[in-house]
């Protein structure tokens, strides 16, 4: 029997399972040729800042593809609480909804790095420390998570006086300190030393510089709370709201009513936007849709809503060149009809929830389905629904006769329907001997439906051949319950 397998068989007598552990890290990364410098390199890098136990940086999670950034919504277990895997550890605001945070193994939450409402952090930016053992939850009281980042060394305010070279004469002492009344302002400022400062530049972590980066701050002039003046991230507030100040330099100032902090969705989708607009070549279509007829045949239970739903669904498979993505190199269609549809909720935000396989469902399922996302937007209640992007969208205004919306990446299309109104309509009819055709007039609902399209994508005839199957599903209801 070798002499570590001897060593753990005692060790785990004695319970020491983090020891094990160790052990068996050393002896994997000795058979792979490492080093024993190279061995403690990386168990040390696990262990994150030497000067506390071994732990585990908890990381901010990418929960959706497209996720750059999240916000802590909640923290589900608190400091000192233990969590096995599956455990909910926090929910967190996406570009796309509030997702749950899931764990993936057991521990200890020993400190929340980023509390509850904290928003912008980063994906890959440390959140939380986790520990094995709640009895080394007490070492990470004061932790912080610039303390991964050792600051340099304090420059001295004051360099040791050198002799003068031989042959010059040193510039004699003033006969009299000036006095604090006589000197300036601006002299004094500039006799101060800048500890922040070190031969031009900023003395600070490589997170507050990127911070400062992405934040469009200036760290010039500015004092850290760190030994030394080094700068850290949570200095960056004192430099916002310097640049703030010396930024009104104007004779007239503006009056700002209120300002409006933008949460992680809002931004994401307000970049999205910008640069489909930007990108995609988009043209659109408009087509004038009468539905006297459908309470006829479907009853009050199926609102307008559910028809155009379905009756987009239906056009999409008669039509499946709308319902496709550009890939660059490709084009790629979609076998499903996956649709969002834009709900206004109660606070005045966008929610676009996403109903799946349209084409297949009925419309009572469908009707079923809005009605509750309808509920949750109205309540602002969206951290249960699905705001995954689908294959097409499809928005609903009811105080605009028409809306040309913009197109939602990485979807081709998106459908506008606008208010509803009275329109005049005329039928050919025959008196009763059946040879005299006479027009009979009515009036009827009606609305105009505009579609936006992607050129890359879809033609303009295959366009207006989508747009004229949805006017004839619309028109003709008894068709979508075959």
């Amino acid at each position: 029997m070798s002499v570590w397998m001897m060593m753990m068989m005692m060790m785990m007598r004695r319970g020491d399972a983090m020891l094990v552990r160790r052990v068996l890290q050393h002896a994997v990364l000795r058979q792979c040729g490492v080093g024993s410098v190279g061995r403690m390199a990386l168990l040390v890098a696990r262990r994150g800042f030497a000067a506390y136990p071994e732990h585990v940086v908890v990381s901010m999670p990418k929960l959706s593809p497209t996720m750059e950034m999240g916000n802590i919504a909640a923290w589900k277990k608190k400091e000192g609480e233990s969590y096995a895997e599956g455990d909910v550890l926090a929910e967190v605001e996406t570009d796309k909804a509030t997702v749950s945070f899931e764990a993936t193994d057991e521990g200890v939450i020993a400190k929340i790095l980023k509390p509850e409402g904290t928003s912008d952090v980063k994906v890959g930016d440390p959140i939380a420390i986790s520990v094995d053992d709640e009895s080394l939850v007490a070492a990470f009281k004061d932790y912080a998570a610039e303390e991964q980042v050792q600051p340099p060394a304090p420059t001295p305010a004051k360099a040791a006086a050198q002799p003068a070279p031989a042959g010059t004469t040193p510039n004699p002492p003033p006969s009299s300190p000036p006095s604090s009344q006589s000197r300036s302002p601006s002299a004094a400022a500039a006799s101060t030393p800048n500890p922040s400062r070190s031969h031009g530049a900023v003395l600070a972590s490589p997170y507050a510089k990127f911070l400062a980066r992405e934040q469009n701050k200036t760290l010039d002039g500015l004092i850290g709370s760190y030994p030394g003046g080094f700068v850290v991230s949570a200095d960056l507030a004192q430099a916002g709201s310097t640049r703030m100040a010396s930024q009104e330099t104007g004779d007239r100032k503006l009056t700002m009513m209120s300002t409006t902090e933008l949460d992680q969705a809002r931004s994401a989708l307000a970049e999205q936007f910008a640069a489909s607009k930007r990108e995609v070549p988009h043209y659109y279509l408009k087509v004038e849709c009468k539905f006297g007829n459908f309470r006829e045949f479907l009853g009050d239970e199926t609102s307008l809503d559910d028809l155009v739903i379905k009756a987009a669904a239906a056009a999409s498979v008669k039509v499946p060149a709308v319902n496709s993505t550009w890939m660059g190199a490709t084009i790629r269609q979609f076998a499903d009809v996956d649709i969002n549809v834009a709900l206004e909720t109660k606070s005045g935000y966008l929610a676009t929830p996403v109903l799946r396989q349209v084409e297949r469902r009925g419309l009572s399922s469908i009707a079923k389905e809005l009605k509750e996302l309808k509920r949750m937007a109205q309540e602002d209640d969206i951290s249960g629904m699905d705001q995954s992007t689908g294959t097409f969208t499809i928005m609903m205004h009811s105080d605009v006769s028409e809306v040309s919306a913009i197109i939602r990446p990485p979807q081709s299309a998106v459908l506008t329907i606008g208010a509803v109104r009275d329109v005049l309509s005329t039928q050919p009819q025959f008196i009763k001997s059946g040879k005299v055709p006479v027009e009979k007039v009515t009036v009827e609902p009606a609305f105009t439906a505009t579609l936006s399209c992607d050129h890359r994508v879809v033609d303009g005839a295959v366009g207006a051949r989508w747009l004229a199957a949805f006017k004839s599903h619309l028109e003709s209801p008894f068709n979508l319950l075959l």
